[in-house]
């Protein structure tokens, strides 16, 4: 979620003086889903109010991205290969919620929002911008939506776009067991454009 809040804040906010974006573990979901995902989340929030947790939602949104590492030890194998992590992230109560119809509305439409030509054109072309993920992520439709995101910006004009896509790793490449590479990899960048 972290990275397309990233997308949507650098085409908000063009004008900040960032020096660089760091885009980790996104996708490029398709618009008629997020299209389906806002008429859905609308439809709740009318019969139910906004603060409505709608199982519905979480299982169209969420729902299917352990199914890749079926069957699974946990239903959040999706989030890494290292399974302390796992059994801690699963084992924490405030980990484990259904969002609000609201919620799912603001999520979609930010999606909806980061697709969009007229915002990507606001974005400032010389920002550096460094897309990481790992190649199992299903967030990322397992490298195809990263590669597609990237491929959006590039041909948008950007002047210095980098993507790297660790092979077997999934989501959470910050907690995957390959993180020590990832970190080295962050520092490496994050030197580089300092």
């Amino acid at each position: 979620m972290g990275s397309f809040l990233v997308r949507n804040y650098i085409y908000r906010w063009p004008e900040d003086e960032l020096s660089g974006a760091i885009i980790v573990g996104t996708g490029q979901i398709p618009v008629p889903v997020n299209s389906v995902g806002i008429r859905i989340a609308k439809r709740q929030i009318a019969g139910n109010g906004p603060r409505f947790r709608s199982p519905f939602l979480s299982k169209m949104a969420l729902g299917n991205n352990n199914k890749a590492f079926e069957p699974g030890r946990t239903k959040n194998d999706w989030l890494t290969r290292d399974e302390e992590i796992v059994d801690k992230y699963s084992a924490d109560t405030r980990n484990n919620f259904v969002f609000t119809a609201q919620a799912f509305l603001d999520f979609f439409t930010g999606i909806l929002n980061i697709s969009k030509k007229s915002n990507l054109s606001l974005i400032d072309k010389e920002l550096p911008l460094l897309f990481l993920s790992g190649d199992r992520d299903p967030v990322g439709n397992m490298g195809k939506g990263v590669r597609k995101a990237y491929k959006i910006y590039r041909d948008l004009g950007c002047e210095d776009v980098e993507m790297k896509l660790y092979p077997d790793a999934r989501h959470e490449i910050f907690n995957e067991i390959n993180r020590d590479e990832v970190f080295s990899d962050l520092l490496a960048w994050l030197e580089k454009k300092s």
